[in-house]
């Protein structure tokens, strides 16, 4: 998709640039890379270019409001756009689920490493593995009855 649209006044303006380009280098040196005609693809949709109604290139002719008529630019940019607002909404749903897996998954991984670390101290204490069980069901019970009393406090 040619996301450069030209309208026929700025054509008609590049062609006055390259012409007084042209009578500037009379001794024929080469035109710099701006001043060089640019290849027309077709000339479908030009037909209020000069060169298209058959009418003098070189000449100055007064344009309407018709002819200055331009493409709006959500219409000439339709499918950009489109892919632009889904890839917004798939940044903010890839948001949404990283905070929400963030606020769920990070008070379970500070609990596993505190069990973690509350078993291996038992075991270089010297606990041996019933000991431990008995240690980590205890504790469990606790929590238990902790969330019990906030529970019964909150509702």
């Amino acid at each position: 998709m040619d996301l450069f649209l030209e309208t026929p006044q700025q054509a008609a303006d590049r062609e006055r640039r390259r012409m007084r380009a042209q009578a500037w280098s009379a001794d024929g040196a080469p035109l710099p890379e701006l001043f060089r005609p640019q290849p027309v693809l077709d000339g479908a949709g030009c037909d209020k270019c000069p060169d298209a109604t058959g009418g003098d290139p070189g000449a100055v002719r007064s344009q309407t409001a018709a002819d200055t008529a331009q493409v709006p630019v959500h219409e000439a940019y339709r499918a950009e756009i489109a892919f632009d607002r889904q890839r917004t909404r798939r940044r903010l749903l890839t948001n949404v689920a990283r905070i929400a897996l963030m606020v769920l998954l990070f008070p379970l991984l500070l609990a596993a490493v505190f069990l973690a670390s509350y078993t291996l101290t038992l075991v270089v204490n010297g606990a041996s593995p019933d000991e431990v069980m008995q240690q980590i069901t205890s504790l469990a019970a606790r929590f238990e009855g902790f969330i019990g009393t906030v529970a019964a406090m909150v509702w």
